[in-house]
């Protein structure tokens, strides 16, 4: 399935403060002036300002939320595509008006008739999802395809995923490969492990999906950085090197995958790539444990065999378990946490 809504163009978000007080200043003093002209045009009826004024009292400091909101409003019934867009993101968030995806989608109709990529995107969703509506997705491809054709990355992606589980086309692993690959290019880090799984799949492409893979590794994104390094520790399309894995999994770890805490954990356990040492590959199953990984859990326990804190450390372990997984999975890991020899990845 598609990875839901997405932060598109212009979608809000928080943004990065200054540390510098004087610079802080400096750039309240800028956003006050800006503002305040936006304000002057907004008020004039200038469709385009209120829209801007709209976004900046939603994105920028200090936030106005429900006033960005009334001034999308205005500028969206003035005919302002991307005010529609954002009016219809708010009513189907939830965070300032009442949450109507009827509503929302209706505004991303509006905004997707003016040519506005994003919107399609998002009205793709919703007969995707049959939200504001019943399930389309015959038309959820249609509108996918005409964003796409304008460029618009999520759609490339969400073109993979209809193709990939077959829903309102032909089911297809190539072509849900070629969407993938497109997306991937253009920097989506899903849209990169998605053609990785298909190229080791079905045998396609595997060195360059593998490129895609690293390139959004470098960019931060914790999944790819654990996958990447199990490349690298198994050499799966890339020369073997299990130092270097060991430093994508840290990369990984760091942001919190729990997948790479416990690779680490592996690594540090039976010397792969890194002297043994139990202490440490305790605290990284421990991390890994905390983060809702139950072999982890089993393996933070295993970790004090034939030491005094074995019983106290197998009772924490169980704690962790009941709290996060049902009995079924819980006889299924305490089989798995019973063979030993486990490589990483």
């Amino acid at each position: 399935m598609s990875e839901g809504p997405r932060q598109a163009e212009g979608h809000p978000r928080s943004r990065r403060l200054c540390w510098s007080p004087g610079a802080r200043a400096v750039a309240t003093k800028r956003r006050s002036t800006r503002r305040a002209r936006l304000l002057a045009k907004a008020r004039g009826g200038d469709a385009e300002a209120q829209g801007q004024l709209g976004w900046d009292l939603y994105s920028e400091r200090p936030e106005r939320k429900r006033q960005a909101v009334l001034w999308w409003q205005k500028a969206a019934r003035s005919g302002d595509a991307r005010a529609q867009y954002f009016l219809g993101l708010s009513y189907a968030g939830g965070a300032v008006l009442r949450r109507d995806f009827r509503k929302a989608r209706a505004w991303y109709e509006r905004a997707a008739a003016q040519g506005y990529s994003p919107a399609e995107v998002m009205l793709g969703f919703a007969c995707e999802h049959g939200e504001g509506g019943r399930k389309d997705h015959r038309r959820a491809h249609g509108h996918y395809l005409r964003a796409a054709a304008a460029g618009d990355v999520q759609a490339m992606h969400n073109l993979g995923t209809l193709y990939l589980d077959g829903l309102g086309v032909r089911k297809s692993a190539r072509r849900a490969f070629d969407w993938f690959r497109k997306a991937a290019e253009r920097g989506n880090a899903h849209a990169a492990l998605k053609a990785l799984e298909l190229a080791e799949e079905h045998e396609l492409d595997r060195r360059t999906a593998a490129r895609w893979l690293q390139a959004a590794a470098r960019k931060g994104h914790a999944p790819a950085q654990l996958r990447f390094g199990r490349m690298l520790f198994y050499g799966e399309g890339v020369r073997r090197n299990r130092r270097e894995a060991l430093r994508w999994y840290a990369r990984a770890a760091r942001r919190g995958e729990s997948g790479a805490w416990f690779n680490m954990g592996l690594m540090l356990k039976y010397g792969q790539g890194i002297a043994c040492n139990r202490a440490r590959a305790r605290a990284c199953f421990e991390r890994a444990a905390l983060l809702g990984d139950a072999q982890a859990a089993w393996e933070f326990a295993d970790s004090y065999e034939g030491e005094r804190g074995y019983r106290p450390a197998m009772h924490r372990t169980l704690r962790w378990l009941r709290k996060g997984w049902p009995s079924e999975t819980l006889k299924r890991t305490a089989c798995s946490a019973s063979c030993t020899g486990t490589a990483a990845g």
